[in-house]
């Protein structure tokens, strides 16, 4: 699954809406523990995004995008705990 806000309509909390919306419910389902989600290294505006929703870097890895086109090929990998979630 893929989160974006278009360019145009950033810094409008759409972004922060939708996550919000996607935490609460995953909080509710009693056998999930964690949301991981990746970004690439080179993307400091969507890892800080995640940081301030609470996400941690776990840890980065390297080369984790495989296509050719892709520069900056290592991504930090994200979590955060989704017990006693709060928007």
């Amino acid at each position: 699954m893929t989160l974006g806000v278009v360019k145009e309509y950033r810094r409008l909390k759409i972004g922060s809406y939708l996550l919000n919306q996607m935490l609460t419910i995953i909080s509710k389902m009693k056998n999930v523990l964690y949301v991981c989600l990746h970004v690439q290294t080179t993307n400091a505006a969507a890892a800080e995004f995640y940081k301030r929703h609470g996400f941690y870097i776990d840890r980065t890895i390297d080369g984790y995008y495989a296509s050719n086109r892709i520069e900056h090929p290592d991504a930090y990998f994200l979590k955060r705990s989704v017990t006693n979630f709060n928007s």
